[in-house]
Order: C-alpha cells, then sequence, then structure tokens
C-alpha cells in the first residue's frame, strides 16, 4: 500500500503543478485578452479617424472643385469686364474726338449744346446695347464727365479774361 500511496501522492503533486499550471495559463490568457480589448479599441479609434479624415478630405475636395468653379467664372467675368472697358474707354476717345472736332468749327456757346446731342446719340446707342445697370453706370460716367468739363470750361473762360487784362488787344 505504500505503492499505492506514493503514486497518489506524486499524482497529487501532478495535480497540483498542472492546477498551477492551468492557473498560469488562465492569467496569462486573461493579460492577453486585456491586451486584445485595448488593441481592439485602438483599432477603432482609428478607423473612426480614418472616416472622418477622409471625409474631411471629400469635403475639401467639393470645396476646392467650387473654388475653381467660381474662379474661372469670375476669370470670365474680368475678361468680360475688361473688354466692356476697353470698350469704353474707346467710345469715350470717340466722343472726345468728335467734340474736339467741334469744339474747333462752333463758338463755346455752342459746344454745351452739341455735348447734350452727342450725349443722347451715345446713350441711345448703349441703352440699345447694355442693360440697364449699364445704363445707369453709363450716365453717372458721363455726369462726371460732364461736370469736369463744365469746371474746365469755366477755367478756361478765367484764363482767357486774365489773358485779356494782361495782354490788352
Amino acid at each position: 500500500m505504500s505503492g499505492f500511496d506514493e503514486t497518489i501522492g506524486k499524482l497529487s503533486k501532478d495535480k497540483k503543478a498542472l492546477q498551477e499550471t492551468h492557473q498560469q495559463a488562465l492569467d496569462d490568457l486573461l493579460a492577453e485578452e486585456d491586451k486584445v480589448n485595448i488593441l481592439t479599441k485602438a483599432k477603432v479609434k482609428l478607423e473612426q479617424q480614418v472616416d472622418d479624415l477622409e471625409s474631411s478630405l471629400e469635403q475639401e475636395k467639393k470645396i476646392r472643385m467650387d473654388m475653381e468653379r467660381t474662379k474661372g467664372k469670375l476669370e470670365g467675368d474680368l475678361k468680360l469686364t475688361q473688354e466692356s472697358v476697353m470698350d469704353l474707354e474707346n467710345d469715350k476717345q470717340q466722343l472726345e474726338d468728335r467734340l474736339k472736332k467741334y469744339n474747333k468749327n462752333f463758338s463755346y456757346s455752342s459746344i454745351h449744346t452739341l455735348e447734350h446731342v452727342i450725349l443722347i446719340e451715345t446713350l441711345t446707342i448703349w441703352f440699345d446695347l447694355a442693360g440697364k445697370t449699364e445704363f445707369r453706370q453709363l450716365l453717372t460716367k458721363i455726369e462726371d464727365e460732364q461736370s469736369s468739363s463744365a469746371i474746365s470750361q469755366k477755367k478756361i473762360k478765367e484764363l482767357q479774361v486774365l489773358n485779356e487784362k494782361i495782354l490788352p488787344s
């Protein structure tokens, strides 16, 4: 029986060693599961960040496309505006040339009347060609030109009077 007791003692020791090994394996498994849970949470968080960044990227692409479209539209508008300004400058130069031509042929007082005739002709042409907004803008420009022309004419008269005083005929 002592052999039997020895076998039982040996088996008990083996059982206890196996239980300790089993407990150690369970502890290791729990530690690894904790690590897996932490890594899974980190992965989910990173995936959410990736989704957010991709969404932001798509929004930025859309905004950039909208900006490019707007830029193209504004460049086209700028080109049209520049062409309109050039046309207005050409028309202004033609009117100034016509005024100079008539200024040589008519007395000072008739220029004012002639300016009105030319103004009416020009306004009629522009009203037919341009919209009402451009028409108002042109009217404002013409009024400014008339104002500056009146000031210049007044100064010319003053200089003529001064010239007559200094250099009597």
